[in-house]
């Protein structure tokens, strides 16, 4: 089977869906974890437990995210940003965020698709993923949440 949706529109339709208002998204440049822009990470696996995609976000687009899921204020999520890693009720909320955006992966895979975990400070490429961090099949997003601020998204899915 082939994808379902593109992954662009399929994403914005989750998120806005979640949040019950519109979020914006753009095009954005190719975006990596490193040490000065550590990112937060969700692994998707399918039943058998293969890897199937990575939701790699910057730490402001992470932040942002959870942050809104329940209403936390925004400084709360500019001091996780200013840190590099996510609070304990960040995390949660993220985790949550990446747990509805599976549905995303499952589509793009056809197959069914979960959460794994969440890797909370991602400074470069975990070895256990390098190759998928690596694919060609990737889509990077500018994500702009409503009251709060803009961040980069990156979707990677395996190869074809």
């Amino acid at each position: 089977m082939a994808a379902t949706a593109d992954p662009r529109v399929a994403f914005q339709k989750v998120l806005s869906t979640l949040y019950d208002r519109p979020i914006q998204i753009s095009d954005a440049p190719k975006f990596e974890p490193t040490f000065s822009k550590p990112a937060a990470l969700a692994v998707y696996v399918t039943e058998g437990d293969a890897v199937t995609g990575l939701l790699v976000c910057s730490m402001p687009a992470a932040a942002y995210l959870g942050a809104s899921l329940s209403l936390l204020p925004k400084p709360v999520a500019e001091d996780c940003i200013k840190k590099g890693t996510l609070d304990d009720n960040l995390l949660e909320n993220f985790r949550e965020v990446a747990n509805i955006c599976a549905s995303l992966f499952a589509d793009q895979i056809a197959a069914r698709a979960h959460l794994q975990k969440v890797v909370p400070k991602c400074t470069a490429a975990p070895a256990d993923y390098k190759a998928l961090m690596a694919s060609p099949r990737r889509v990077d997003l500018g994500i702009t949440v409503p009251n709060y601020g803009d961040g980069i998204v990156s979707i990677r899915l395996p190869k074809v």
